[in-house]
């Protein structure tokens, strides 16, 4: 049996690392060229056999992955328009591979990779699947020997993606510091303000992020930090309460970044954790409107031709604006506010959280920017 061997990326797309590719019989070229000429084919998939079943219980196992991978499922997810491709016996037309940036180098799983862009792009993928013509290779004896070539990989890839990250939190920044002082507050001030108070303690975050700032501001450095986001209006407070109950007795701050429209729909569950002393700490996203709904509304009388100055009917929350801080301590829990100013909220939230580590429900009720 002949072989023919070809080198695997050159040029200045970004493609795989250089290497040989041992091709079983030439006829595997003839194949693909027929299927991207008969299927108008993007990208052609062909197969790929692990041969040496026989080293060791784990190259049994990899070939036997390998086999049902390129026999069967590689063709479900073609036929499904999302394709996850597979091994080094994959074409790919030039102009494709250019506007989709080409292979990723630090990408540990760059063909799979690959395909989850082009799928993403609509590009149309055929798997070519022949077992007489595939290429055939070796999997590694050994799960050590497997391990060692993606080292260098792994630490491209490490490289790459903290400096990705810094760009990103550098962007947040930025972001985070427009209007910094503002009155009503705003969401990252009020997030990073929050913080300040509670990085020092064993805290817990409820099911409210402050439109994700939290998430960003904070370190979220245990597993425990954060069970999870709400589940839509009038479900916050009930699973905030929760949380606080699991928590209860384990010298945990456990802290809610409460919408006020999702308290106005439940506020009986603060009479709840002052009648059963759950201990939490309650500061208020207090936008003082239904304010998705708000935004719906707006978008709709743009599409509808309506006037856009009638959005706020029943959206809004003022005239008069509910006291929060007045209705909790009506319930029994220690409150303070409405605070619309940042530089005010430091000293609230540190006599807050001392009444909570009492045993006292404590509402800090703060106004902040609609967005």
């Amino acid at each position: 049996m002949r072989q023919l061997s070809l080198p695997v990326g050159s040029g200045r797309l970004r493609f795989r690392p250089t290497r040989l590719a041992v091709v079983s019989d030439p006829m595997l070229l003839e194949h693909v060229d027929h299927a991207f000429r008969a299927t108008g084919a993007d990208v052609v998939q062909g197969g790929v056999q692990l041969i040496n079943f026989h080293s060791s219980w784990y190259s049994l196992h990899n070939c036997l992955e390998y086999f049902f991978w390129f026999r069967s499922r590689l063709h479900l997810h073609a036929s499904k328009g999302f394709i996850p491709l597979g091994g080094n016996t994959v074409f790919v037309r030039t102009e494709v591979l250019r506007r989709a940036n080409g292979w990723d180098g630090t990408c540990l799983a760059e063909d799979c990779d690959l395909g989850v862009r082009l799928s993403s792009r609509g590009a149309k993928v055929v798997v070519a699947y022949d077992s007489a013509i595939v290429t055939r290779e070796e999997t590694p004896g050994t799960l050590t020997s497997l391990l060692k070539p993606k080292q260098g990989t792994v630490t491209a890839r490490t490289t790459h993606y903290t400096n990705l990250n810094k760009k990103v939190r550098a962007k947040w920044e930025k972001e985070a510091r427009e209007d910094w002082d503002a009155s009503p507050i705003t969401l990252p001030r009020l997030a990073h303000e929050v913080w300040q108070q509670i990085r020092k303690h064993d805290w817990v975050l409820t099911a409210g992020t402050l439109d994700e700032w939290a998430r960003i501001i904070w370190d979220f450095d245990k597993p425990y930090r954060h069970p999870g986001k709400s589940l839509g209006t009038a479900t916050q407070i009930g699973i905030s309460l929760g949380v606080a109950l699991a928590h209860r007795g384990k010298g945990r701050l456990v802290v809610d970044l409460q919408p006020d429209g999702d308290l106005m729909f439940d506020a009986g569950a603060l009479w709840v954790a002052a009648k059963h002393r759950i201990p939490m700490l309650v500061v208020m996203y207090n936008n003082r409107a239904y304010y998705n709904d708000w935004e719906h509304q707006i978008r709709m009388a743009k599409l509808r031709g309506t006037p856009v100055e009638r959005a706020h009917i029943g959206m809004d929350m003022s005239d008069p604006e509910p006291d929060f801080a007045a209705l909790a301590r009506s319930m029994g829990w220690y409150a303070e506010g409405p605070i619309d100013k940042p530089s005010g909220v430091a000293a609230a939230l540190k006599r807050a959280i001392r009444k909570v580590q009492a045993g006292q429900p404590a509402l800090i009720d703060t106004i902040t920017q609609k967005r």
